[in-house]
């Protein structure tokens, strides 16, 4: 009687859900339902085989007891994911009761019943696919090494022979038995092992993960094999060789075309060499000769190329007349002060340029140029073509000969010295200027840095310097007045750097039986200097004035006795 023949009475729904109980508890897939926390709410009855613990026990563990790569902060990813995807497959490994780690497929669900979220996993063992899967890559591998052209191994990091395809055997002449009760260090020519070890060396010491050299094996037979080896190693999870592959190809007969070669070259060579001797000496001469030509050629060209860059590039000008005063040449200077380019100038006189008195100038400068002996230095004043205006150059000219000695023409150099002669005369006269106003000051007059040492002094009353100028340059006001003194001055020079200027400091400074008073203008000399020029006004007279007119004011003109004031004063 199948379910569609069941009658449909009140206690239908009860029997379905018994079958659907039943079904879960008896199919060969181990089925889990996992709540949110991932705790094991039920489990049939192959789960509890499979992992061989009690429905009872399972019943208590959540999913990271069973599944080692399910930790807690992984499977709320999971379930959150599994939320949004419905469904989700995956490859892991579960851990029964004896603690073996099984490969599982788990095929999870998400369900939600009364409104609570569940997590219903078909779990199912693949072991048997694994070992399948890892069979069909292990003869893959097989037919891969059995089935190359060139020489594969396996070998161990004691240098033994663990495999080799056919091919090798074939190379070194030994059967695959015979191979592994060798190492590959023993069949190696002598002076190929120093630097093959070296390699391996660094390959087991993890400085590099593959090398490739050219060496030679030792035949069965003892014959020579020339090889391409190309070594590269598989490293466990702890970093360590598990072992060796080494990809051996035979390069014998290359290497003995390459040597017949070499050989057959050499022969040619030597043959090509005797033959073309004669020829070399022959044509030597000529060479030679060439060279000579062609190196002193190339070093004119050299020379031209450099001059012309010189004169093209010097800021003075620079131009070359014949012995007529015609222009054969002249550079980008020269040019810019006539005012033509070089091709308008070339062919033309100074008179086709220049006022008719600047051009006689020139013409007479050139005249006496050519019958020097050497370069002739004169100053020139030639009205400028382009704004009419009087310039001063300084003009060197000599006269040019040809190879035979020949007087060919003059070469000129002009420099524009008009700023230069104008600045020079403003700075005469500003320096005359300063003289005449530091001349027409009666008074001391000091240059100083803030430390007070004297930088220049001028006065026209050397009698008030407390020492001569030479002693006083280089000394400081400290080392040279009285202390009192030294004190005004230096703090009206503090003053002054603070303020920029100070007036009105006085001291007095006692000669012999004389005492005389100075009062000081100090001024900075420019902001950011440390220089100060300080006016120091002998006031002697003035305070002897002072003094008299307050004697006067206290004392009787006729007796000399102090006066009313002063009594009236003492009174109070």
């Amino acid at each position: 009687m199948s379910i569609a023949q069941v009658p449909l009475n009140e206690n239908f729904h009860d029997q379905i859900k018994e079958l659907q109980q039943f079904a879960l508890d008896t199919i060969s897939e181990a089925v889990f339902i996992l709540d949110a926390n991932a705790q094991v709410i039920y489990a049939n009855k192959s789960t509890c085989q499979y992992l061989n613990y009690s429905n009872d026990e399972l019943l208590t563990m959540s999913v990271h007891d069973i599944d080692p790569n399910f930790p807690m902060e992984k499977w709320q990813e999971h379930w959150q994911k599994l939320k949004r995807e419905k469904q989700i497959i995956l490859k892991t490994h579960h851990k029964t009761k004896e603690g073996k780690v099984v490969p599982m497929e788990v095929c999870a669900n998400h369900l939600e019943y009364n409104g609570i979220d569940y997590n219903m996993a078909f779990v199912k063992d693949f072991t048997e696919q694994l070992e399948k899967e890892e069979h069909q890559k292990n003869e893959q591998m097989r037919l891969f090494f059995e089935r190359q052209l060139i020489g594969m191994a396996i070998t161990s990091p004691e240098k033994k022979w663990l495999y080799a395809n056919e091919k090798l055997c074939y190379i070194t002449g030994y059967s695959s038995e015979e191979l592994i009760k060798k190492t590959w260090e023993e069949m190696t020519h002598p002076k190929d092992l120093t630097k093959d070890l070296e390699q391996f060396e660094r390959l087991l010491n993890g400085e590099i993960e593959e090398y490739i050299l050219e060496k030679r094996f030792i035949h069965k037979d003892g014959t020579i094999i020339y090889t391409n080896l190309s070594v590269s190693c598989v490293r466990n999870k702890h970093n360590s060789i598990e072992y060796i592959l080494a990809v051996i190809e035979d390069i014998s007969e290359r290497k003995r075309a390459e040597d017949e070669i070499k050989t057959l070259n050499a022969q040619l060579e030597k043959q090509v060499a005797q033959r073309g001797l004669q020829l070399e000496e022959a044509i030597e001469t000529l060479l030679n000769r060439e060279r000579k030509l062609l190196d002193i050629q190339h070093q004119l060209q050299e020379t031209q190329t450099k001059l012309k860059a010189i004169i093209s590039t010097i800021p003075d000008m620079v131009w070359l007349k014949d012995i007529n005063g015609l222009y054969l040449a002249c550079n980008p200077a020269h040019e810019e002060y006539c005012g033509k380019r070089e091709s308008e100038i070339i062919g033309k006189t100074d008179y086709d340029f220049f006022t008719k008195e600047s051009a006689d100038i020139c013409k007479v400068s050139d005249m006496n140029a050519l019958t020097s002996d050497g370069v002739m230095i004169s100053k020139e004043e030639i009205i400028n073509p382009n704004d009419n205006t009087i310039r001063v150059l300084e003009v060197r000219k000599t006269p040019v000969n040809t190879s035979n000695g020949e007087l060919f023409g003059v070469l000129g150099i002009g420099r524009d010295i008009t700023k230069e002669n104008q600045a020079k005369l403003q700075l005469e006269q500003e320096i005359a200027f300063s003289q005449g106003i530091i001349n027409a000051i009666p008074d001391l007059l000091f240059e100083t840095d803030r430390e007070g040492t004297y930088l220049n002094v001028w006065t026209q009353k050397p009698e008030l310097l407390v020492a001569p100028k030479e002693t006083l340059l280089g000394k400081t006001i400290n080392e040279i007045l009285p202390s009192k003194a030294a004190n005004v001055s230096m703090e009206a020079i503090k003053e002054a750097d603070e303020k920029g200027f100070s007036f009105g400091k006085i001291f007095s400074i006692s000669f012999e039986t004389t005492t005389f008073w100075f009062e000081l203008s100090i001024s900075k000399i420019a902001k950011n200097t440390n220089r100060f020029l300080i006016i120091s006004r002998d006031i002697t007279e003035r305070k002897t004035i002072e003094n008299k007119m307050k004697h006067m004011a206290h004392h009787d003109s006729l007796t000399g006795l102090p006066n009313r004031i002063i009594a009236k004063a003492k009174g109070q």
